[in-house]
């Protein structure tokens, strides 16, 4: 667990990562919460998500998810992206 303040919190994936390896976990699903209340994933969220879904693929861990928490209220980041690629495949008519 970490703590940070209104809009940050200080974590790094090597904090992240510790207690996965130590179990020897096969699978992690990463969640945190915004305070704002709002669980739309910011641009930092995602850019985390894809530097640690790269770390854990080299460890051999698989990032099931990462979940956005807000008041009643939570979005998948991994649905989010694969909508946003969908999105982007459909306009540049490759789907």
């Amino acid at each position: 667990m970490r703590f940070g303040g209104t809009n940050f919190a200080n974590v790094s994936i090597t904090d992240i990562l510790k207690e996965p390896i130590k179990m020897k976990a096969p699978k992690i699903i990463l969640v945190h919460n915004h305070p704002s209340g709002d669980a739309t994933p910011s641009e930092q969220d995602i850019v985390f998500t894809n530097q640690l879904y790269d770390a854990t693929t080299l460890l051999g861990i698989q990032l099931l998810d990462h979940l956005v928490i807000g008041n009643k209220a939570y979005t998948s980041i991994f649905s989010k992206m694969i909508s946003e690629t969908k999105d982007e495949m459909r306009q540049g008519g490759q789907v």
